[in-house]
C-alpha cells in the first residue's frame, strides 16, 4: 500500500500539466499542508480548516478526519470567480462516512431553498450516496440517488458526472443510477459557498463524520471506462473492512460525572500520557476552555461557574509527546434547575457481564432523553477488572453517558475496587452521597457496608433525611429489603423464605418516618414493584419498593408463590423510566427490546 501512495504522489505533477487535469482538486496530505491550509492540488481555491487539522497515515495512506462538527471547509463564496465548469462537470472522490447521517455533503456549491434551487452538491443521505445538480431548461435540482446503503466506515471511490444531457452516479466504478431530467448548462445562484465536508447552503450546514483523502472537479464528464480504471486503482483501499472508529488516543471517550446546577465533571482516559484542552460552551463553535498542561493518562475535568437548567456542549482534544492530536465529538448536557419543574430520569441495575444488553439498554434510555439516570450497583462483573469497566460497560454505555449524567452506587460485584471510585466519581465519601434535582431529593448508600441503626451510613442517612425539605424522596442501594427471589434468601422450593436482606431491616421503619416515596434496588436479575408497604403492611401512603435489577446479568426467577407486597413481577432484561410532574408521577418499565410492560401513577395529596 506503501508503494502505491509513494507513486501517486510522484504523478501528481504530471497530471497536473495534462490537458484532461481537474481544474480544481486537493490531496489530503501533509505535502499539501500549510499550518491550517491545504493548497490545491490543482486550480486556485485553498481549502482551509476551522478547526483542528487530523492527517492520519494507514499503510502510508494519507487522509484528512472530518469530525462532523466544526471542521467542513468554505473554499470561496464568490462563485463567479472560481472558475466552475458551466457545461459539463465530473465530481470524484476518495471518502469514508465514519457514521451514516442525514445529508452530509463531501463537496457543494448550492441554494436548496423551497422552490429556489441552484447548484450542485455531492455527498450522503441516510446511507446512499447521491448527487443533486441543477441545470438551465430544468431550474431546480434533480437529486440522483445509490439505489443500494452504504455502509459505515468504508472507503468509496465516488463520482458524479453531467455532460449537458445526462446526470450519471457512479460508486467504485460500477455505474450506479442515471437520470435525463437536467438539459443545458448547469445553474449556479449569484450567492453561494463552495464547501468541502459539508452540505450547506444559506441555511443548513450538514458537516460530514468521516475521512477524505482526496476531492477533484473537472470540466469535462470522464467517460465510464476512465472512472471504472480510478475506482481500481483506489481498490486497495475500497476492499478493506469498514472500521468506524477514528484513529487517535482515547481508550475511554469522555463522559459526564458529578453534574449539578452549576458544575460538570468529565472524565475521559488516553492510552498515552496526554495534555488535553476541554472546548465547551453554550453553542458551537465553543468560545471557552480549561486546559490541562500536565501529562496524564486518566482525567476527571471539573467545568465551573455554569448556569442552572441550562444546555452546554463540549468537545475534548488531547495531545501526546509525539504530536498526536485526538479529538472527540461534539458532545451536549443539560444543568441541573435551580426551580421545581417536570423531570424524568431513568433506572437501572446490574449490568454486570453483558455488554450487549447493557447497551441496548443505555441506547433506549438515551432515546427518552432523562435528565439523569441512576444505577443502583452491579456495574460490572468484577469491579477489580479493568477490561469489565471500559469495554463491557463505558463503551457500550458512551452515547448515553456522553450526554447524560449516571449516578451510581456500589453493588457487590464492583468489591469495592479501585477501579470503581475511577471510573465513577461521586461527592466524598463517595460510597454515600445525596443530590438534587427540581423537587426530588436522592439519597444513595452502599448496602454493602452496615445500615443498622447507629452504623455511619444510617445516622448520615436519617440525617440527611429529616433535614430534606424536597416534594419527592428517593433512596438507592443495591440489595432488597424485599424481594419475591426463588432461593437468595431461602429455598422457596424446599421451604420458607425472608424475603428480603436481613443486613436492611432497620431501613424500612425509617424510610417510612421520613415520608419516602419509592426505595431502588437491584442484586436480584428480574423485576418486581411493591404495593406501598407501611408498618409492615400494604397501606395507602407507604413507600413503593422496585427492584430493577434486569440490565444485563443472568435472570432469575421468582419463589412458585406470591409474595403479600408484590404488585408486579416480570422477568427479562429491562429499565425504568419515571417523570414527575408537581404532585403527580409516572414509572414505566421497558423491556431492552423497547415493550412496555408495567406502568404505575403515584399522586401526592398533601
Amino acid at each position: 500500500m506503501r508503494q502505491f501512495f509513494l507513486l501517486l504522489l510522484l504523478m501528481v505533477p504530471a497530471f497536473a500539466q495534462q490537458s484532461d487535469a481537474p481544474v480544481i482538486s486537493w490531496q489530503f496530505t501533509k505535502d499539501f499542508l500549510s499550518g491550517n491550509t491545504f493548497r490545491p492540488e490543482t486550480g486556485n481555491l485553498p481549502a482551509i480548516l476551522p478547526g483542528e487539522v487530523r492527517i492520519f497515515e494507514d499503510s502510508g495512506f494519507s487522509y484528512l478526519e472530518l469530525n462532523g462538527s466544526d471542521n467542513a471547509m468554505v473554499l470561496t463564496d464568490q462563485i463567479s470567480q472560481a472558475g466552475l465548469p458551466q457545461q459539463s462537470i465530473t465530481v470524484e472522490a476518495l471518502v469514508r462516512m465514519r457514521k451514516n447521517q442525514t445529508y452530509s455533503g463531501i463537496i457543494g456549491v448550492f441554494q436548496d431553498n423551497g422552490n429556489f434551487e441552484r447548484g450542485w452538491v455531492f455527498g450522503l443521505d441516510n446511507n446512499r450516496y447521491f448527487i443533486a445538480l441543477a441545470a438551465t431548461a430544468k431550474k431546480n435540482m434533480t437529486y440522483l440517488y445509490n439505489p443500494a446503503q452504504s455502509e459505515a466506515g468504508k472507503w468509496y471511490h465516488v463520482a458524479a458526472t453531467y455532460n449537458g444531457v445526462e446526470l450519471k452516479l457512479f460508486v467504485n466504478g460500477q455505474q450506479v443510477a442515471v437520470s435525463s431530467e437536467q438539459q443545458g448548462n448547469i445553474l449556479y445562484p449569484e450567492q453561494a459557498m463552495m464547501t468541502i465536508g459539508a452540505y450547506r447552503d444559506e441555511n443548513e450546514n450538514f458537516q460530514m463524520k468521516g475521512s477524505l483523502s482526496y476531492v477533484r472537479v473537472y470540466d469535462r464528464a470522464i467517460n465510464e471506462t476512465e472512472i471504472s480504471k480510478r475506482a481500481a486503482a483506489a481498490e486497495m483501499f475500497t476492499s478493506q473492512p469498514a472500521d468506524i472508529k477514528i484513529p487517535g488516543d482515547f481508550v475511554v471517550l469522555p463522559y459526564l460525572q458529578q453534574l449539578t446546577r452549576t458544575s460538570v465533571r468529565i472524565l475521559w482516559e488516553t492510552g498515552s500520557a496526554s495534555q488535553a484542552k476541554i472546548y465547551y460552551g453554550e453553542r458551537v463553535p465553543l468560545e471557552k476552555s480549561v486546559e490541562v498542561k500536565s501529562n496524564h493518562t486518566f482525567f476527571e475535568v471539573e467545568l465551573p461557574g455554569l448556569k442552572p437548567n441550562t444546555n452546554y456542549f463540549y468537545k475534548v482534544v488531547t495531545a501526546n509527546s509525539s504530536g498526536l492530536k485526538t479529538e472527540s465529538e461534539v458532545f451536549s448536557f443539560q444543568t441541573a434547575p435551580d426551580q421545581p419543574r417536570p423531570i424524568g430520569f431513568g433506572f437501572v441495575s446490574d449490568t454486570q457481564d453483558n455488554p450487549v444488553v447493557w447497551g441496548e439498554i443505555a441506547t433506549r434510555l438515551f432515546a427518552e432523553r432523562p435528565d439523569f439516570i441512576i444505577h443502583s450497583g452491579d456495574i460490572v462483573d468484577d469491579g477489580r477488572h479493568k477490561d469489565d469497566w471500559v469495554d463491557e460497560f463505558l463503551k457500550p454505555g458512551h452515547e448515553l453517558m456522553s450526554r447524560v449524567n449516571l449516578y451510581a452506587i456500589l453493588g457487590n460485584h464492583e468489591n469495592d475496587a479501585e477501579y470503581y471510585y475511577q471510573y465513577i466519581s461521586n461527592p466524598d465519601p463517595e460510597y454515600y452521597y445525596t443530590f438534587t434535582w427540581g423537587n426530588a431529593a436522592f439519597f444513595m448508600v452502599d448496602s454493602d457496608r452496615p445500615l443498622k441503626k447507629n452504623s455511619k451510613q444510617y445516622v448520615w442517612l436519617e440525617k440527611e433525611l429529616a433535614a430534606s425539605s424536597a416534594r419527592w424522596k428517593f433512596v438507592a442501594h443495591h440489595h432488597p429489603p424485599y424481594t419475591s427471589d426463588e432461593d437468595d434468601y431461602g429455598d422457596t422450593w424446599k421451604g420458607p423464605s425472608r424475603r428480603g436482606e436481613s443486613d436492611l431491616d432497620d431501613l424500612p421503619a425509617l424510610y417510612e418516618k421520613y415520608g419516602v416515596d419509592m426505595v431502588f434496588f437491584g442484586h436480584i436479575h428480574d423485576y418486581e414493584r411493591t404495593w406501598p408497604i407501611l408498618g409492615g403492611r400494604v397501606q395507602d401512603h407507604g413507600v413503593v419498593y422496585l427492584q430493577g435489577g434486569g440490565g444485563g446479568g443472568g435472570l432469575e426467577n421468582y419463589a412458585p408463590t406470591r409474595s403479600w407486597f408484590t404488585a408486579k413481577v416480570h422477568r427479562d432484561h429491562h429499565f425504568v423510566m419515571v417523570t414527575i410532574n408537581g404532585d403527580v408521577l409516572q414509572l414505566q418499565a421497558i423491556d431492552w427490546k423497547g415493550n412496555l410492560f408495567d406502568q404505575t401513577f403515584i399522586r401526592k395529596e398533601n
